[in-house]
């Protein structure tokens, strides 16, 4: 479940047609052809958030911390995951097979 979430999260980020290149160039829901390194992202002191269904699911703060999930605007560490009570924060897969799990009760597996 966490695993859709967050691709469901990243191809919302990058298919949203809001989304605009540093070269001022929009990105294109078809695909994008760049002929330089594209950015996505601020040139100044702003964060970025990515939202879904009009709520903050995601931030790249001005510091370079990272924010994963409701609540988690102002990430408190390089990488900040906050998942709802009941629901496993982080899980790592190799081949379909998980290799490190943090559930809800905070166990490490």
């Amino acid at each position: 479940m966490k695993n859709k979430r967050i691709l469901l999260f990243s191809l919302t980020a990058f298919l949203s047609s809001s989304l605009m290149a540093q070269t001022g160039q929009n990105w294109k829901t078809i695909g994008n052809s760049v002929t330089a390194t594209p950015k996505l992202g601020t040139t100044n002191l702003q964060d970025v958030q990515f939202i879904s269904n009009n709520v903050v699911n995601g931030t790249l703060n001005k510091n370079g911390r990272w924010g994963f999930g409701i609540g988690a605007s102002l990430p408190g560490a390089r990488l900040h995951i906050n998942s709802a009570s009941g629901e496993d924060a982080l899980r790592v897969q190799v081949n379909n097979s998980t290799k490190l799990l943090v559930t809800s009760t905070g166990v490490f597996q």
